[in-house]
């Protein structure tokens, strides 16, 4: 096994003997067993059809095991987090083992952790069996599911917590959290809790539907593909999904798609673990390209179950969501020992797709390019060659949205220019040292723009209403709130749909026109605002970085002499040659001066042969048991 997942793994067993989780854990697993044995008494002792109801206990004990997989957040998320908050990362970092071992160590120790909550639950699901309530062969294609969806979403864990996380402020009741390992969880325990209960509600509304006359049928077959890349929606629509013309099982899109999506999730952490100075990968990049050829294959198999308007607005959303987030996972996350920021490397990364593969913020807006050409024949299938200009204008919003994901992360690096430069100025000993660990400005640059994007509309729409209504003063400023629409629509990443939901021939409807019509609004309009706000954004964005700063010129302005390139470094005021430092003009081995070659140990040269020490020395030392600290 790996070191680092042996020692995790220790580390985690230990934590459950000390706390009693492992009582409490047993416990949990009894107390959910003890509904299935009232249930069993009731089909073995009582008449009637319980048994018709086994199929269902059956299932929600599988929906169980695919909740309880999310104890692999705990060791994911806070593998590199706690090693950090405990000042042992470094020790890690430089150990012979590599990042990927690292990385994979760290993975590993997780789906441990996750498979063996899986096999707690499995004599439960063996009881339900039992009683009649399913497939045997469901069983190993679910876990096998099961496995996939732990992987992946043990590696997004493990990509939160590999950076270093800002430490937000205190906003109102919600207690800021200080340590990495707390962050990293509220993160991803976040995300996991909202996917989940996402699904989950939506399966509990599905027979409230079916009584409203609602083809239930139709949709989850027309949603199989898609529903496979969650294991509560793959549940539901266990079977078969179409993809290509083809039948495939749901289980083994879900495979094949979860272990796709890790791929790039552990490249990416395993960039994160990179030394200082290191050239950036391209292995991240890579990696994704045949996650995006999957995703947009099933976005295909999608739309083609729904009538023409879901075909649309499926092949068109697909495209705007995966460029969206790639803008924002690839602009506004520093990279670990990238070069610096330049404008020079955002245009030619733009026009060099070999070159946007490199896992550096500078490159986001060419990778993103590509991504965009990458959507084109999904969009051309769903909405004809009109969808081509739609696809234009998120492509312009996804590159600014990277651009100026790479002018914030160089503007951090611009504050460190000035601060070196002000402590050279000030005669201080200007040292550039090395960060502990960049920050991404990605969470208040998106919170910022979705507030202003989705709370100017409804303040427009408001004022429209009253004034043409119970406030006829705000009549006047109906220009005004009409840009107040105009500008929050615009700013809104997703506005090129605009004209697409809008087309009533595309989608049966004029619904969304005759909205935007009662706000004084086309959508043409706002297309031309968004496409104008963004283009604007990225002429700025790349215009206003600044050139990385000369040490050297900063340094003689200062009036402060840089060393020679060829100058031997200086070790506590000694000088190193060769790797080790000089003491007394002759160089020093493990620390020690040597004299004629051989080290100098308490005064007396070694030769051939353990130090020469004084007998009377030994004499005035105690007497102590042998070992390595007297030897």
């Amino acid at each position: 096994m790996n070191p680092v997942a042996w020692k995790d793994l220790l580390t985690h067993a230990r934590g459950l003997q000390q706390g009693s989780a492992g009582v409490r854990f047993v416990g949990l697993t009894v107390v959910l067993g003890a509904p299935l044995l009232a249930y069993a008494w009731c089909v073995v002792s009582l008449p009637g059809g319980w048994g018709r109801a086994a199929p269902a206990v059956f299932m929600v004990i599988a929906a169980l095991m695919a909740l309880f997989g999310l104890s692999v957040a705990v060791p994911a998320a806070t593998a590199f987090a706690l090693e950090r908050d405990r000042e042992t990362l470094e020790g890690l970092v430089v150990s012979p083992l590599g990042p990927w071992q690292l990385v994979l160590g760290k993975l590993q120790a997780a789906v441990v952790v996750g498979a063996v909550t899986h096999a707690a639950l499995l004599p439960l699901l063996a009881a339900a069996f039992v009683l009649g309530g399913g497939d045997l062969a469901f069983v190993p294609a679910w876990l096998l599911l099961l496995g996939a969806a732990n992987v992946s979403f043990a590696a997004f864990c493990l990509v939160t917590g590999a950076r270093r996380l800002d430490a937000p402020s205190k906003l109102g009741w919600v207690r800021a959290q200080s340590t990495q390992a707390q962050m990293a969880l509220q993160g991803t325990l976040g995300v996991a809790v909202l996917f989940s209960l996402v699904p989950i509600y939506g399966v509990l509304l599905l027979p409230f539907a079916a009584a409203q006359g609602a083809p239930v049928g139709p949709i989850l077959d027309a949603i199989a593909p898609l529903g496979a890349l969650h294991p509560l929606v793959a549940l539901t629509v266990w079977g078969d999904a179409r993809v290509l013309g083809a039948p495939v099982p749901v289980w083994a899109i879900g495979v094949v798609v979860h272990l796709l999506l890790a791929l790039p999730l552990l490249a990416d952490a395993v960039e994160a673990q990179r030394s200082e100075g290191s050239p950036p990968g391209r292995l991240p990049r890579l990696l994704c390209l045949p996650l995006v050829a999957a995703l947009l294959v099933l976005a295909a198999a999608t739309g083609a179950a729904l009538p023409d308007p879901g075909r649309v607005v499926v092949s068109v959303g697909a495209a705007a969501i995966l460029l969206l987030f790639a803008a924002a996972r690839t602009g506004f996350v520093p990279a670990h020992g990238a070069p610096r920021v330049e404008r020079r490397r955002v245009v030619v990364g733009l026009v060099r797709p070999d070159l946007a593969l490199e896992s550096a913020p500078d490159r986001a807006p060419g990778f993103v390019a590509l991504l965009a050409l990458a959507c084109a024949p999904l969009v051309v299938w769903g909405a004809g060659r009109d969808g081509l200009g739609t696809l234009a204008a998120l492509a312009l919003m996804a590159v600014a949205l990277a651009a100026v994901g790479a002018r914030l992360v160089a503007r951090g690096q611009e504050q460190e220019d000035r601060a070196f430069e002000a402590a050279a100025r000030a005669g201080a000993a200007p040292t550039i040292e090395a960060a502990e660990a960049p920050r991404s400005p990605r969470g208040r640059f998106f919170l910022r723009l979705a507030l202003v994007s989705l709370l100017l509309p409804p303040v427009g729409a408001a004022g429209l209403s009253f004034g043409q209504g119970a406030a006829p003063a705000l009549g006047p400023l109906a220009p005004a709130f009409t840009a107040l629409c105009a500008a929050g629509l615009a700013l809104n990443p997703f506005a090129a749909l605009l004209p697409t939901l809008g087309d009533a021939a595309a989608l049966g409807t004029d619904a969304p026109r005759r909205l935007l019509g009662a706000l004084g609004l086309e959508p043409e309009a706002v297309l031309g605002l968004h496409v104008a706000f963004y283009g604007l954004a990225l002429v700025a964005a790349v215009a206003s970085i600044r050139r990385p700063l000369d040490v050297a010129a900063a340094l003689a302005a200062a009036g402060v002499t840089a060393p020679p390139a060829d100058a031997s470094p200086v070790v506590d005021g000694s000088p190193v040659v060769d790797g080790s430092p000089v003491v007394d003009g002759s160089p020093a081995v493990d620390g020690s001066p040597v004299v004629d070659g051989s080290p100098v140990v308490d005064g007396s040269p070694v030769i051939d042969g353990p130090p020469v020490v004084d007998a009377s020395r030994l004499a005035d030392e105690p007497p102590g048991p042998p070992g390595p600290g007297r030897a």
